[in-house]
């Protein structure tokens, strides 16, 4: 399949499109571009992973088609959920865990 563009305009709106067609392709795209872009330092400081969800509400802000489907936000929430749980309080409740073991659950 051959697509030939005239300008910028058609190329725009050609990925546009495609992207609003496949929601996977969107969603590698956006964490294509969001994660080199969480490694650049400004001012000292980096966003890291921020930089994805900044990166998804631009590609949003393209037009109201680019959507995901409502699953890959739950699993997005739960997973960084996850995440903070597993770097904040992780350790202590495994040693926790190990210690007590369900004693401390019944109360």
């Amino acid at each position: 399949m051959s697509v030939t563009f005239s300008g910028i305009g058609q190329l725009t709106t050609y990925v546009i499109e495609l992207l609003s067609e496949s929601s996977l392709l969107l969603l590698f795209v956006v964490l294509a571009v969001g994660s080199p872009l969480g490694k650049i330092k400004i001012a000292g400081i980096n966003l890291d992973i921020v930089s994805i969800l900044f990166t998804g509400l631009a590609f949003e802000a393209l037009t109201p088609d680019i959507k995901l489907p409502i699953i890959i936000y739950e699993i997005g929430l739960v997973l960084f959920i996850y995440c903070i749980g597993i770097s904040k309080i992780g350790g202590y409740a495994f040693r926790s865990a190990n210690t007590t073991g369900c004693a401390g659950v019944r109360q």
